[in-house]
């Protein structure tokens, strides 16, 4: 959050990458999840968030986004944002020191989501 929206001249010697972003959070994964919960998530509020982050994945490594989810990003991706399109980026790379691979998560490979991942400042894949 502070990467993104930290504002300047706050003590802490930070700025975000857009400091007047305001920033909300969805708590998804603190339960079991269902189709019907991650399309609700991905349909929260996208008239007015223009990014979604999103930093989590399925266990399954073949796992992709269901009939709903995949209904809600295509939705957010054409009309949110009063027709810009809402932004969907996923964390790739969170399990990656454990052998998983991002081009096998049909959330991290859908047409409506951008994958990102990052190396330390050694060239290492961070967790």
């Amino acid at each position: 959050a502070g990467v993104a929206a930290g504002i300047g001249f706050n003590g802490i010697g930070i700025t975000g990458v857009a400091p007047s972003a305001t920033l909300s959070a969805i708590r998804l994964i603190a339960a079991p999840v269902t189709d019907t919960k991650i399309s609700q998530a991905m349909d929260f509020q996208n008239g007015s968030i223009q990014v979604k982050s999103n930093s989590w994945g399925p266990e399954n490594p073949f796992f992709g986004p269901g009939t709903l989810t995949q209904a809600a990003l295509s939705a957010a991706v054409a009309n949110g944002r009063g027709g810009y399109g809402t932004i969907f980026v996923w964390a790739a790379g969170n399990s990656g020191l454990a052998g998983d691979r991002a081009d096998y998560d049909g959330y991290q490979t859908s047409p409506f989501t951008i994958s990102v991942a990052a190396i330390g400042d050694d060239g290492t894949q961070s967790s």
